[in-house]
């Protein structure tokens, strides 16, 4: 292999890496987005059943706003999940892409170039379509960005806290600590 070559090989490894680290980013987000969704609608589908067991005035209102709600959740599901599958199909085709540049430069087949480039420029193609679909979904949702944050950090399981850690002992190391001040204390005197 010649210096030229080479360097070509070097910065399709590193573009296809690139791509990688790019893919994983959009699926993590992604697949956060697809739960964050997925537990909304487990919970506005517990809520209709709930309501529909009982007995309770203006309840056919509530019903029907339920109903509304849950098939736009249903759509916005649909929606991640199709961008999360075009996601994860991006991540593997550039995961192809680098593995047969690596391989061209273990193997001298030169035949090896322009599949590597078939499948970097596939997971590119697929990447922008996954991303097209998010776009999608926020264009559909009626509430903001900053509000589904807001939500998902007010309706967690563990509570957050921004609040300074603390920089003492646990209670019963400081008691040991003490006792041993004062044994000490008291064997000087």
């Amino acid at each position: 292999m010649t210096v030229e070559q080479t360097s070509q090989l070097i910065q399709l490894i590193l573009n296809s890496g690139l791509l990688v680290a790019i893919c994983s980013v959009l699926m993590v987000g992604l697949m956060f987005r697809h739960l964050v969704i997925g537990y909304r609608l487990r919970l506005l589908r517990q809520t209709y059943f709930d309501l529909l067991t009982v007995a309770i005035p203006l309840r056919h209102d509530r019903l029907l706003h339920l109903k509304i709600q849950l098939r736009d959740l249903r759509h916005h599901y649909r929606l991640t999940c199709c961008s999360t599958w075009a996601g994860c199909t991006a991540l593997i085709c550039s995961l192809l892409s680098m593995l047969t540049m690596t391989l061209r430069s273990l193997i001298e087949a030169n035949a090896l170039i322009p599949i590597a480039l078939v499948f970097f420029v596939l997971g590119i193609g697929i990447l922008l379509v996954s991303i097209g679909f998010v776009w999608l979904d926020f264009q559909a949702d009626d509430r903001s960005l900053l509000q589904e944050i807001q939500w998902i950090l007010t309706n967690r399981s563990i509570p957050v806290t921004l609040a300074a850690p603390k920089l003492t002992l646990p209670h019963r190391v400081s008691q040991r600590r003490q006792s041993g001040v004062n044994s000490s204390a008291s064997g000087m005197d």
